[in-house]
């Protein structure tokens, strides 16, 4: 619930509390954490160019 000192000090977050769960609708926390986890270890493993490592 978005109250009016948050309205105050989030206005972006506000604006869009009407359709927060048309945005979260398809969100999916372990498809989220796998990309996150994945894009990490990768970032380890390759090269400046982009190139595997070695």
């Amino acid at each position: 619930m978005a109250t009016e000192a948050d309205a105050a000090e989030l206005p972006r977050l506000t604006a869009i509390k009407d359709d927060w769960r048309a945005y979260a609708s398809d969100y999916d926390v372990v498809d989220e954490l796998d990309a996150i986890i994945t894009g990490l270890l990768t970032r380890g493993t390759r090269s400046a160019s982009g190139a595997p490592a070695g």
